[in-house]
């Protein structure tokens, strides 16, 4: 009987809703849908919590289903529980109560991938690589990773102690830690890169990150940049009120920057800027991948639009949706898709079709037929229906296969943790380089650790070898293959030093970011970075840079 009242209790939430619904709308075919569909859900449920075999959560029953059915319309519509509340406060902010670490559950326990600098974990000791064993005087070996997170989350101010183990001793040590309040920076990195050229990357728009782009604009301006390169790429979205301050720093007062328009009309709004900008002329490279979405495609957009910046990269996510937050009762929130955004040309830049599902639910591109063709300020041709694409397009750095394998198993990570055990100090970000006594250290390190990797011809003379060993000739075959197998073979040390740009790069990521946090492997690791290589080149050409904005 306990279990039936408390299954009530969830559903007569869906039940005031729907019944709300149903009596302030005009009754229409749609209405009784929704009433009679809450009434099947209802007594569907009622059925299950009597007489099902097992007993059933009858929280965790509903959310399962709320989860499915949002599921079903579009990845960014999601429900937050009141014990979520973190997490969405996260989502929208930047911030959470917590120790500021980056933990991965690796086999029973936790591993530590990183601590952010000032955080209770850094300030406390913890080192990257440890595992976290309890929590609490709590064993985390039957948790997950959202459960582990969930524990070391907590009011600011509240205590949290953990049990760890060493990774190179395997010796038990204690912390207890003070949580705090953690906010990850939206400005990871700024600086003047070369003569007169800043650079800013930002990584998301959560609450407050336009406050904090203005101040490292000011500060290179101060410094003496003329140019500013600003990096968006990875960088998935956010808040869109903080996109439209971002680009009122760089247009005049009162231009439309975006405009959404949605089922009703509530949701149908335009956004201009509504302040005095920072520089209008001052030349502006805007960096993107396909790994920028939502809001940093409305600033790379609208400032393509408005001819105000070069976009350089490769094409953008392709994400014009528009998501609202609705209270729910017991606290829960609703993320909810409600309009669409479209820049200023006119269009939307929707690369996925979530309306017009195929007969097996997967969702496809929207066809190239549909794509139209818009025009920007000063008559340039754009299009919708993909993305972003740049005004030069750039392709991604390939990496070789051998040191994708070595990034795959984490050999990167696991040397520069030996790295810091074994050298107290290194050279500042900028002057820190991966020498070749550092490479034959991690040729060693993978040596004596078992990484094993065969190139594409020693797999193909593998795959000939096992086909000819069932013939009846083929000992003599085997001994042919032997010999080329011998020609080909280059082992893993001349593989790597062939690829030594690649291996470089991540060592250099890896072992500074141990030393100086993530700001100082921003740093280090921006020499390697051929994209803004060619944009600094792009900047640095004024002529040709105003010929690309129609000027």
């Amino acid at each position: 009987m306990k279990r039936i009242k408390k299954a009530l209790i969830v559903f007569s939430v869906l039940f005031t809703v729907g019944f709300g619904l149903f009596t302030v709308l005009a009754f229409t075919s749609d209405d009784f849908k929704v009433s009679k569909s809450l009434d099947v859900f209802f007594t569907l449920f009622r059925e299950l919590d009597i007489f099902y075999v097992d007993n059933i959560d009858p929280e965790k029953l509903v959310n399962t289903g709320i989860e499915a059915m949002l599921m079903s319309l579009d990845p960014y519509t999601e429900y937050y529980s009141e014990e979520d509340k973190g997490d969405f406060e996260f989502l929208t902010t930047g911030k959470y109560g917590g120790i500021g670490a980056m933990i991965q559950k690796r086999g029973v326990m936790a591993r530590i991938m990183d601590v952010y600098e000032g955080t209770p974990s850094q300030i406390g000791g913890i080192s990257v690589g440890d595992y976290i064993t309890k929590i609490d005087g709590v064993s985390v070996n039957n948790f997950t990773n959202e459960q582990i997170s969930m524990r070391l989350k907590g009011e600011p101010g509240s205590k949290v102690t953990l049990e760890l183990k060493d990774s190179f001793t395997d010796s038990l040590y204690s912390k207890t830690l003070i949580r705090q309040r953690i906010a990850i920076p939206s400005v990871p990195y700024s600086g003047v890169i070369e003569k007169e050229i800043g650079y800013v990357r930002l990584s998301s728009f959560t609450l407050g990150c336009a406050d904090d782009l203005r101040k490292s604009i000011l500060d290179l301006k101060g410094q003496g940049a003329k140019k500013i390169i600003l990096d968006l790429r990875g960088n998935p979205g956010g808040l869109m009120d903080e996109a439209v301050k971002i680009v009122n720093f760089f247009v005049p007062k009162n231009q439309l920057v975006v405009y959404t328009q949605g089922k009703t009309k509530q949701f149908d709004s335009r956004y201009f800027t509504n302040e005095q900008p920072l520089d209008t002329i001052i030349p502006l490279v805007v960096l993107v991948n396909s790994g920028s979405a939502s809001a940093s495609e409305i600033v790379a957009g609208s400032l393509q639009d408005l001819d105000r910046a070069v976009i350089v990269g490769s094409r953008t996510f392709g994400k014009g949706l528009v998501q609202t937050t609705r209270k729910l009762s017991y606290g829960g929130q609703l993320k909810v898709t409600t309009a669409k955004y479209y820049i200023p040309s006119g269009r939307c830049i929707q690369a996925i079709d979530y309306s017009h599902r195929n007969e097996d639910g997967s969702v496809g591109h929207i066809p190239d037929s549909l794509i139209k063709a818009f025009k920007t300020k000063a008559g340039r041709v754009v299009y919708d229906g993909g993305g972003i694409l740049p005004d030069i397009t750039l392709k991604a750095d390939t990496l070789s296969n051998i040191c994708m394998k070595a990034y795959a198993e984490n050999r990167f990570f696991e040397f520069a943790n030996v790295y810091h055990r074994s050298h107290k100090s290194i050279a500042n970000p900028d002057t820190f380089v991966v020498d070749e006594t550092v490479l034959n250290g991690f040729i060693t390190y993978l040596n004596e650790n078992g990484f094993v990797f065969k190139s594409e011809e020693e797999r193909l003379i593998d795959r000939l070898d096992s086909l000819v060993s069932k013939k009846s000739e083929g000992k003599n075959l085997s001994l042919n293959i032997e010999a080329i197998r011998s020609q080909v073979s280059r082992g893993i040390a001349k593989q790597i030093i062939e690829n030594k740009d690649d291996f470089n790069y991540f060592l250099t990521e890896e072992i500074v970011g141990r030393y100086y946090f993530q700001r100082g492997s921003f740093q280090a690791a921006m020499k390697f970075d051929t994209q803004l290589y060619r944009s600094k080149q792009i900047i640095n050409d004024i002529s040709q840079y105003k010929k690309m904005l129609g000027r």
